[in-house]
């Protein structure tokens, strides 16, 4: 199976689990379980968890359909303690009868093992593991598209990923024609910007090279050099034709030093519609500088950009000035 390809099957019933609603307010709450088509071999990691927000119209029981859905993707490490910031925008887009399905992202919250913490995992991640963390989210995502599909119904389908979610995000664009419309927060690309830019630098010690700080921190610069050409060969690659190995791709593969190039979203930015998408992005980010807000920008094709003053947190989603330019954005 190809880079962020899944075997794709008829959805039925019992493809997935469906838990009986709990009422919040106007609001259902369903809970969701699937498969994830991705096998890490961290069994509590390969099922995939998700929470529908869904306008309650009198009718408990099963969902309604819905003309319109949002996918909700979160950012990295992100806690019980946030999920009332992600609920609470769920719960309004579902108030303005959208569809909500937040996600759990691998190895976070309800997938996280036995004795580790929210998206800890990650932090020790090399450029392979990184890959195949981005593989499987992205397939996760894919899936979901098909289950909510086939419960629903929608007539469209909006997409909102937040920080690390923002870099899922914009892979998924690329794969998934039945995107509509996405609204890309807090984020960037170019991995070597990221990763030691900001402040990811203390946090993430994954051994994508062997040595001290500096020493990874140089040897990330020297392999970046490559990204370049990586992307001007990759734009020429079939992506149907990918493989993590990069099998048969000789030329691509002499560009690619390192496996995190394969999920820089700013690999697949070109693969999406500018026009369908909205950018919002903070002066302030201490993650995701503005070069690399920029980066990514140009990559998409320069698409509707916001500039806003808060500083790079999940407390965002819960500002109601913004809730109402994404929706007005998904909504005409």
């Amino acid at each position: 199976m190809g880079l962020y390809e899944y075997n794709k099957t008829i959805v039925d019933s019992a493809a997935y689990a469906l838990a009986k609603p709990e009422a919040s307010g106007g609001i259902l709450v369903y809970g969701l379980e699937f498969p994830s088509p991705f096998i890490s071999g961290v069994k509590k990691n390969d099922t995939v968890h998700a929470r529908i927000f869904q306008k309650n119209n009198g009718m408990p029981g099963l969902p309604r359909n819905s003309e319109e859905i949002m996918l909700l993707i979160h950012g990295f490490a992100t806690s019980d303690k946030k999920l009332q910031n992600y609920f609470s925008l769920a719960g309004s887009m579902a108030e303005k009868d959208i569809t909500s399905i937040f996600i759990n992202l691998p190895y976070h919250l309800k997938r996280t093992p036995e004795g580790e913490s929210s998206g800890g995992r990650l932090k020790a991640f090399d450029d392979v593991q990184t890959l195949d963390f981005f593989n499987q989210a992205v397939v996760d995502l894919r899936r979901l598209i098909d289950i909510s599909s086939a419960i629903f119904k929608p007539s469209k389908i909006y997409l909102y990923g937040i920080s690390m979610g923002c870099m899922i995000s914009t892979i998924v664009l690329a794969f998934e024609k039945r995107i509509d419309k996405a609204a890309l927060l807090l984020g960037g690309g170019n991995w070597e910007e990221v990763h030691w830019k900001g402040v990811l630098r203390f946090i993430l010690n994954g051994d994508c090279s062997k040595g001290s700080t500096d020493t990874r921190r140089i040897e990330c610069r020297k392999a970046y050099r490559d990204f370049p050409a990586f992307l001007e060969e990759f734009k020429r690659t079939k992506k149907e034709a990918l493989d993590p190995g990069l099998k048969g791709l000789e030329d691509l593969k002499k560009t690619t030093p390192k496996a995190c190039f394969l999920c820089d979203p700013m690999a697949f930015a070109h693969m999406a519609d500018p026009g369908r998408i909205l950018m919002i992005n903070s002066r302030f980010d201490l993650y995701f500088s503005r070069k690399s807000t920029i980066y990514l920008w140009e990559e998409l094709g320069r698409p509707r950009i916001k500039w806003i003053n808060n500083l790079h947190s999940s407390k965002i989603l819960r500002n109601k000035k913004l809730l109402e330019v994404i929706y007005d954005f998904f909504t005409h």
